[in-house]
């Protein structure tokens, strides 16, 4: 009934139209110049009033009971809404010739559309329908939990270049999700949308999301271990001497340098760096195996065997033995003052042994030496070293027992204390003494600063690269300040 309505009036309006055009026609008269100036001031109104009208008709919807039209927005009866219409295309066909009407058609043409826009006026008012309602925060969480999944995860085309339990996703499969996001949170942030759009888009993100399954990084460090080792057994044979041109080797045995000896070291304690890396990449792992292959075909090529007629292996085994003993001792009256994680002998008992191994370094070095003086001094020598009966001290392993008498800097080095990078040494240190406060603090081997409370610490030689550190202890009583620090090597 409605749309059969609609069609009838739709009808009636174009005839009226028509007739009106025609009636139009008929009345035009042509104008003189004289005519044409006095109604200037009525053109340029019908011009301002077409122009008010048509903002007006565009605000307004035509409806029958505002049941069809969004609250924020406002509604006349079809009728009227026509008329304002019809009363335009009268003023529009006027405006378009206005010098081919007279002064009174122009009039009621404003006249006409000053009483439809009136009309308007009277008869406009809100909407009656509703705005859609819906819920976004399935969406919102949808879009929260994917930007979740993603966080973190690293482009790689095959994790190599990823660390170390790291997840990672190819670029296009990050892309995908990426774009999926920006899809949703483009939705989620329109003002008018429908709830199945929301509901769609939720059910797409989650399924995007659910097909994004990023991988975790495995790096493999067996090889680089491995290589290690083989490394290591190489620089640790006791059949390869050190020497500066092989003058001091005998014939049948092979030597190196000294530099070549000190490259190869730090090519292994590089290796064993990166193989210890909580954060490596296999990129990395890779790299660091291919140089310690390098490094360790570089140094096994060097090998020469030596020109000497005179075999010194003995000896110089013993000559190193006698040096590391020597090298892991402090002197000490009776250790008292030694910590018992460190060994002591008295000066007469250093003294004895440094001076053998005085002695068997000047034969080793004599080039009339014969092989029976030899290998008579490398007897001598080790006998000495058996003889040589380091003792641990007497202080309680890894404690303080020094007492802060005075407000001021005081140095505690823990003579000869090194500990061995390879075997990842731990060094305890614990205050006996009850205090206010404790704080002590340090500088790892990535030159960050540490600072740790409490009456003790303990620290790991892989902590720290090669070479000599230092932790200060500060604590405070009665709200005095002391300080001790403590000395030591990692190699």
């Amino acid at each position: 009934m409605n749309y059969a309505r609609r069609v009838l009036s739709y009808c009636a309006f174009l005839l009226f139209v028509i007739a009106l055009a025609l009636q139009i026609t008929a009345c035009r008269q042509p104008l003189d110049d004289s005519s044409i100036n006095k109604r200037q001031s009525d053109e340029n109104s019908l011009f301002e009033k077409i122009k008010e009208a048509e903002e007006l008709h565009g605000s307004v919807i035509g409806s029958h009971d505002g049941s069809d039209v969004d609250e924020d927005k406002h509604w006349v009866s079809p009728g009227s809404h026509w008329e304002l219409g019809l009363a335009l295309q009268d003023a529009v066909l006027v405006n378009e010739k206005p010098k081919e009407y007279k002064k009174e058609d122009i009039e009621q043409v404003m006249q006409r559309l000053e009483n439809a826009m009136n009309a308007i006026r009277d008869e406009r008012q809100p909407g009656k329908k509703s705005p859609p309602v819906f819920d976004k925060s399935a969406l919102t969480a949808a879009i929260a939990d994917a930007n979740a999944k993603m966080e973190g995860v690293k482009i790689s085309n095959n994790g190599f270049d990823v660390p170390d339990n790291e997840k990672w996703a190819s670029e296009e499969d990050y892309n995908a999700l990426k774009g999926a996001v920006a899809s949703a949170e483009t939705l989620n942030n329109k003002e008018t949308v429908t709830q199945e759009e929301i509901d769609a888009a939720v059910t797409a993100l989650e399924d995007d999301v659910n097909a994004f399954v990023p991988k975790t990084a495995k790096v493999d460090r067996t090889s680089l271990a491995a290589e290690i080792a083989t490394a290591q057994a190489l620089l640790d044979d006791e059949a390869l001497q050190i020497s500066e041109n092989g003058s001091d080797v005998h014939k049948s045995r092979y030597w190196v340098t000294p530099s070549a000896v000190s490259e190869f070291n730090g090519a292994i304690k590089t290796a064993s760096s990166e193989s210890i890396k909580t954060n490596a990449a296999q990129n990395e792992i890779n790299t660091a195996l291919q140089n310690l292959k390098n490094a360790y075909e570089k140094f096994y090529n060097g090998k020469e065997l030596g020109t000497n007629e005179i075999d010194r292996l003995a000896l110089n085994h013993a000559i190193t033995t006698a040096k590391s003993n020597l090298a892991n001792v402090v002197i000490s009256e009776n250790g008292s003052t030694v910590l018992n994680s460190v060994n002591w002998v008295s000066q007469e008992m250093f003294d004895a042994l440094n001076a053998a191994c005085e002695e068997a370094e000047e034969l080793y070095a004599d080039d009339h030496a014969t092989q029976e003086g030899v290998d008579a001094m490398a007897e001598t020598l080790n006998n000495a070293v058996l003889e040589f009966n380091p003792k641990p001290g007497l202080l309680t392993a890894g404690g303080i027992s020094y007492i802060f008498n005075q407000p001021q800097d005081e140095s505690i080095v823990l003579t000869g204390k090194t500990l061995s990078w390879i075997n990842n040494d731990k060094l305890q240190i614990t205050v006996k003494e009850a205090y206010d406060s404790y704080l002590w603090v340090y500088i790892d081997g990535a030159n960050d600063i540490k600072e740790v409370k409490g009456n003790s610490l303990t620290v790991n030689a892989r902590d720290f690269g090669t070479g000599t550190y230092s932790i200060t202890l500060k604590v405070t009583k009665n709200g005095v300040p002391y300080t001790k620090t403590l000395t030591f090597n990692v190699e």
